[in-house]
């Protein structure tokens, strides 16, 4: 199970949502991160985010 937040930059409302994923990859060969990693790839790496963390900071 994976839980996601998003939050939309235009509007500022916050989206959650849990996902489920089944692998046929035994435990004894790759930890949870390994597979969240492998299943990401190399396509997930080339797309820029779709949710951004902002840092807001006060201009003298």
């Amino acid at each position: 199970m994976i839980e996601r937040e998003f939050i939309h930059k235009k509007t500022g409302k916050i989206s959650r949502e849990i996902v489920y994923g089944i692998t046929s990859v035994p435990a004894s060969h790759a930890t949870p991160e390994q597979i969240i990693r492998d299943n990401r790839g190399p396509l997930e790496h080339s797309k820029p985010p779709l949710h951004h963390r902002l840092e807001l900071r006060r201009r003298p």
